[in-house]
């Protein structure tokens, strides 16, 4: 059975590394139109605890008590930015009865971070991005080159950036095999992805589904790249919604 629209659904949000992503809790009118909650999860008392606790992308425990706290009984929808796409299928593997689906935005290619070329240069460029210590000018080049198309402009990005969470977060990706979290379980996934993204080049855009079929769906944004739903607010969010109405109750 598919259901005709999204109301009633508890759908997740997690926040990429750094949280300067512009989560849906500030998308409200298209979600809340429908009857959807969106819940943001950040990992931000990690970074008090220190990142020996992070292992195995352990935030996915997090995921788990914020859906049984948050929702009805019934399973969420989990919406993971980048490495929060990791938590989030981290979750559906860990915790399969509290998770319906998951939509991966702007997940990085499988190869990533050393397998295809300009990879190396795209870390660098994360990092500097997000360093205070850098010029205005500077930071905003790195913004263009890892995050924004062309057409978008970069600044909204300028701050938001908790380098000690990154930190944390850093250290549970390198504690983390991708081969626990990569598959997502056995959950339908959404893997939404700017037209742009230089961590999905074009060639890989349907690696998810040449692997795992027809439970995933991909949704390219067009005039978008990693900040997609910082870009194109409406088009992410229609997207996701129109999905969701498709799952199976």
């Amino acid at each position: 059975m598919k259901g005709r629209a999204a109301a009633g659904h508890l759908c997740v949000d997690v926040m990429a590394r750094q949280f300067v992503d512009r989560p849906l809790v500030d998308l409200p009118q298209p979600f809340t139109r429908v009857g959807v909650r969106v819940p943001r999860c950040a990992v931000e008392r990690y970074v008090h605890l220190g990142a020996a606790i992070a292992g195995r992308l352990e935030f996915a425990r997090d995921i788990a008590v914020v859906i049984r706290n948050a929702g009805d009984g019934g399973p969420a929808i989990i919406v993971g930015h980048a490495f929060g796409s990791w938590v989030a299928r981290m979750t559906a593997i860990d915790h399969p009865e509290l998770v319906r689906g998951v939509v991966m935005v702007a997940a990085a290619a499988k190869a990533y971070p050393v397998g295809f070329p300009g990879a190396k240069e795209l870390s660098e460029a994360v990092q500097k991005s997000g360093d205070f210590a850098l010029p205005t000018s500077e930071r905003l080049r790195y913004l263009r080159l890892a995050f924004f198309a062309p057409n978008s402009d970069p600044r909204a990005w300028l701050q938001g950036w908790h380098p000690a969470a990154d930190e944390v977060q850093l250290a549970a990706g390198r504690a983390t095999k991708q081969s626990e979290w990569w598959s997502g379980g056995g959950v339908p996934l959404l893997d939404l992805q700017g037209e742009l993204d230089p961590f999905k080049p074009r060639t890989m855009s349907n690696e998810m589904r040449d692997e795992f079929g027809e439970r995933v769906s991909v949704v390219v944004i067009p005039d978008a790249s990693h900040a997609v739903i910082q870009e194109q607010p409406n088009a992410a969010a229609a997207a996701i919604l129109a999905w969701i109405a498709k799952l199976p109750q």
